[in-house]
């Protein structure tokens, strides 16, 4: 991507959070703030609360308004039911899709990798797994590779003796 491309989706991945924040803190100010910790429905992929369902509305409303048609998305998210894909544009398949975006869990795999952070599988080899809700993932983080080096070792061996 050029550093265009690069801040256009900085800005619109600003443009989200701000977007979540106000939403939900209006939702807040407009009911009796407990009211988003109810228990909204239950799906294969988690206990999903009121305030999920705020948070996840004003997600795909921002996504409808502002992502941009070239730039084709799949949303990943825990109250999307598994094998509804949730594409911007809208009708885009999801095998035609660039990004593939997951709001949660591992996510954060890319950002400490580029903080310079080590993510991996449990025996040292890279993170790879499906891109849904219901998978289970089993992963490994480490502040540094000098710390990874250390302590790999010991939990592999751990993990060979105990499991």
């Amino acid at each position: 991507m050029t550093p265009q491309r690069l801040d256009r989706a900085r800005t619109l991945l600003c443009l989200l959070q701000d977007s979540i924040r106000d939403t939900l803190i209006a939702a807040r100010d407009a009911q009796n703030g407990s009211e988003l910790s109810e228990i909204a429905e239950v799906t294969a992929a988690d206990t999903i609360y009121r305030i999920d369902k705020v948070s996840e509305a004003a997600i795909v409303a921002l996504f409808e308004a502002y992502w941009p048609a070239d730039w084709p998305v799949e949303l990943v998210m825990e109250g999307f039911e598994e094998g509804d894909a949730h594409t911007f544009s809208r009708d885009t398949p999801a095998s035609r899709t660039r990004f593939k975006c997951i709001p949660y869990g591992v996510c954060i795999a890319m950002p400490l990798q580029e903080a310079g952070a080590v993510v991996e599988a449990p025996g040292g080899e890279p993170l790879k797994a499906p891109l849904d809700t219901t998978s289970p993932v089993a992963w490994m983080g480490y502040a540094n590779p000098v710390l990874a080096g250390q302590i790999r070792p010991l939990l592999k061996r751990l993990m060979e003796e105990y499991f």
